[in-house]
């Protein structure tokens, strides 16, 4: 139970962190640790494709006009243990409206292959640069 302004509210959410167990939470593999890494079938020219089809440039003037931006950052990519990409870190970003674009994108990307440690798929980061050159 939970209180709210004086009433009593039902909830399964735990009154603490310490009452989250740990074997709720999947343990997320450094590229280091696991067996086979985790990769998506899309490779060179497809994922460019990808990338051009869904990428929006988020950065417009009054005017209609865009803003050029040009940069490198990098990501995280959090897969699960059949290959969905869960979540999207900025690790290095490139523009804060670039950077939510890249998540945006990021996260509609294919099944991968997940990761595997002894032959069992595990939830994996996958670390990736990301690029914008305006032209």
């Amino acid at each position: 139970m939970t209180k709210v302004d004086d009433s009593e509210v039902e909830t399964n959410a735990p009154e603490t962190l310490q009452d989250v167990s740990k074997k709720d939470t999947p343990r997320i593999y450094e590229q280091s640790e696991v067996d086979v890494s985790a990769f998506t079938s899309l490779t060179g020219t497809k994922l460019v494709e990808f990338y051009t089809k869904l990428f929006k440039y988020p950065l417009i003037d009054s005017n209609g006009e865009q803003i050029p931006v040009n940069g490198k950052g990098q990501v995280d990519l959090i897969i699960d243990d059949k290959g969905n990409v869960i979540d999207v870190v900025i690790v290095k970003g490139i523009q804060p409206e670039i950077d939510k674009e890249f998540i945006r994108v990021l996260k509609q990307l294919p099944p991968f292959r997940p990761a595997q440690v002894k032959g069992k798929n595990v939830y994996s980061k996958l670390r990736a640069p990301i690029t914008v050159v305006f032209k």
